[in-house]
């Protein structure tokens, strides 16, 4: 897979709001479609390069307010969402980035969680 990079992240979130939706939109998108193989490798990538995708820094909302949770629109859900995604989502799929939710495919499921969230995210 054609993983998002950190510069991407970085670039979409100088370019607003719509364009850091999308781009977290598309990096959540690939952490729930890809396969068990790719994610056990991205996940020996991260080890090795002491970084981790599921992290803030792949956030392009994160990115756009400086990692300022109150700001973020995907913390403050209009009012026909009834889950608060760092707080409800997020933090449950960064517990199941490890080889074993992994392979039994716990994680994908929380990925893809985040993914619909998100398109429901209206900027």
């Amino acid at each position: 897979m054609d993983w998002i990079t950190r510069k991407q992240v970085k670039k979409a979130a100088s370019e607003g709001l719509e364009s850091a939706l999308k781009s977290s939109q598309l990096h959540w998108k690939q952490l729930s479609t890809a396969t068990i193989d790719e994610l056990m490798q991205l996940l020996k990538d991260d080890a090795d390069k002491h970084r981790s995708v599921v992290m803030s820094s792949y956030c392009a909302l994160c990115e756009i307010d400086e990692i300022n949770c109150g700001k973020c629109i995907a913390a403050k859900p209009d009012s026909s969402l009834s889950i608060d995604c760092c707080n409800e989502l997020w933090q449950k799929t960064v517990e199941a980035w490890n080889h074993t939710m992994i392979a039994d495919g716990t994680f994908t499921k929380r990925a893809k969680d985040i993914y619909d969230f998100l398109m429901n995210l209206k900027t």
